[in-house]
């Protein structure tokens, strides 16, 4: 499969972080906690832009049902929160990015539901992937993201 070239989105990306640290002050955003996360062809820019971005230090990631292949994984690489259903066809049975994160000694936390399909959202009653925002708020907390200082 042919790389896309995510050059133009990358800019974007690095543009909107560079203007949340600009007015971080302002804000009240700790920046020491800005986090990205993504779903689907958002998955895919989160991850573009953890491993390619030379301006974004972010704390943390979260990729929703996006590409599940292996990566090369940066050494100051952010913990990850990944989330996917095994009825989506991103998933095809791929656990790479789980284990380039695991074997680079990344804190990684991973959700594989049952059913959910692609897109599954919040909305999406009687399938077992409705509940992966609840699991993304505890990891959160417990990783002390939500804590004020």
């Amino acid at each position: 499969m042919a790389q896309m070239d995510l050059t133009n989105q990358l800019t974007d990306a690095e543009a909107a972080y560079a203007m949340i640290i600009k007015n971080a002050a302002a804000w009240g955003v700790d920046t020491q906690r800005i986090g990205m996360i993504g779903f689907s062809a958002g998955a895919g820019l989160t991850m573009h832009a953890t491993l390619h971005s030379k301006t974004m230090k972010l704390a943390f990631i979260g990729p929703i049902y996006g590409g599940m292949g292996p990566v090369k994984v940066p050494a100051n690489a952010p913990p990850m929160f990944n989330a996917i259903a095994s009825d989506d066809f991103l998933f095809n049975s791929q656990f790479g990015v789980i284990e380039s994160w695991f074997k680079a000694g990344r804190p990684v936390e991973f959700h594989l539901y049952q059913n959910g399909g692609h897109g599954f959202g919040l909305g999406n009653p009687n399938r077992t992937s409705n509940k992966w925002f609840d699991a993304f708020v505890h990891w959160l907390d417990v990783n002390k993201f939500l804590v004020a200082k």
